[in-house]
């Protein structure tokens, strides 16, 4: 039962990371007719595709699991927070003449034709590195509270944002994309001059400013690379993009290599193709990627595993040039052999405890004033 459970699981997965709706929910009933719901239940919240799989149960009229549900009605009204947030978000940053825009959750789930089947409960905001303190300034005074106690960690490892808080909704305030200063010695984007090239759209009845097409599918593609290309509402958001956005192919592939980051975003791009339909073509993401994406996708095709339960390690340390992925690897391998030895842990800004956390006690206000500086320079 445990082999069936499995196989049927990541079937019903597939279907419930597809972009069109209403899903098909014969892979979800068999599962279900099977006895594996708990299972399939846990594999949704994991992949953070809970609310397709309620919308999914309650379609055909089969029981919901009452955790399930709750934590979806919960999300459903975070997201309500969250849009109201953004809102005065948006009027106090464009009131005070900043270069701003929002990305991540809100922006995608704009783009689908069920926007409620979208989790985000918190808002992403970017903001020009020079501008940081400024803009912590001008949130504050619009109620925004912060919440970082890290200072020395953040000054230490360069981290690309600042946590802020509006009730019960987190507003982290990014002046860069990709998250720490290890990760950026191998990359080199500009959030400057994507903030150049931002757009005006409206989410809901907020008008707010977004990256351009191109710069929103390199970071969602770069995110979900850098976090191992395996959770399936990640490869599904980029098939969201590449549907509902038209992307200028030469202009994205140009931007991907002079970031540094072309085999990074071909990994996670590639494995939306195969797995969630992303518009982009196989032979496009060969050539921009190189022979390590066809030894990619020959593991995957070759794997065992379901796309549900892909490995990291085929996607997170390739960097473009020898020197460059050579570097990210020792790191991630200093990073195992630490934890395993137990000499580092909490690698994760969300790990409570840990020299990433926000609430991790350390420095103060020359500290702080010492990070909101160095965001103006640091890469």
């Amino acid at each position: 039962m445990s082999r069936e459970c499995d196989s049927l699981v990541a079937e019903a997965l597939l279907a419930m990371s597809g972009t069109n709706f209403p899903i098909a929910s014969e892979p979800v009933v068999e599962a279900v007719e099977a006895d594996c719901l708990d299972r399939l239940a846990s594999a949704s919240v994991q992949h953070r595709l809970a609310p397709v799989l309620v919308d999914v149960l309650d379609s055909v009229q089969l029981d919901v699991p009452e955790d399930i549900r709750a934590g979806v009605e919960a999300d459903r009204v975070q997201r309500m927070r969250s849009m109201s947030a953004l809102g005065r978000v948006a009027t106090a940053l464009d009131e005070a003449g900043l270069q701003w825009a929002v990305f991540k959750g809100p922006v995608v789930a704009s783009l689908m034709s069920r926007p409620e089947l979208r989790r985000f409960n918190d808002i992403d905001i970017l903001v020009r590195g020079r501008d940081l303190g400024a803009a912590i300034d001008t949130l504050a005074e619009a109620g925004l509270e912060e919440l970082n106690q890290n200072w020395d960690g953040y000054v230490r490892h360069r981290v690309g944002e600042v946590p802020m808080i509006l009730g019960p909704v987190n507003v982290d305030l990014h002046w860069h994309l990709v998250g720490l200063g290890v990760h950026r010695s191998t990359i080199d984007l500009s959030p400057d001059e994507m903030l150049g090239r931002v757009r005006r759209r409206k989410i809901a009845d907020v008008e707010v400013s977004v990256l351009d097409p191109e710069d929103q599918l390199l970071h969602f593609a770069l995110h979900s690379a850098l976090s191992g290309a395996q959770r399936l509402d990640q490869l599904r958001d980029m098939a969201v993009l590449t549907d509902a956005d038209p992307v200028d192919w030469d202009r994205f592939a140009a931007r991907a290599k002079d970031g540094g980051v072309a085999r990074l975003v071909a990994h996670a791009l590639d494995r939306s193709r195969v797995v969630a339909g992303a518009d982009v073509g196989a032979e496009f993401l060969r050539e921009l990627g190189g022979r390590p994406v066809s030894a990619r996708r020959w593991l995957d095709d070759h794997s065992s595993r379901p796309p549900s339960q892909m490995r990291a390690i085929s996607v997170t340390f390739w960097r473009d040039g020898l020197v460059n992925t050579a570097r990210s690897l020792w790191w991630s391998l200093r990073m195992r052999l630490a934890t395993m030895v137990g000499r580092g842990t909490g690698w994760d800004v969300s790990d409570e405890g840990g020299p990433l956390h926000y609430s991790t006690p350390s420095g103060g206000s020359e500290q702080r004033e010492a990070f909101i500086n160095g965001a103006a320079v640091w890469k």
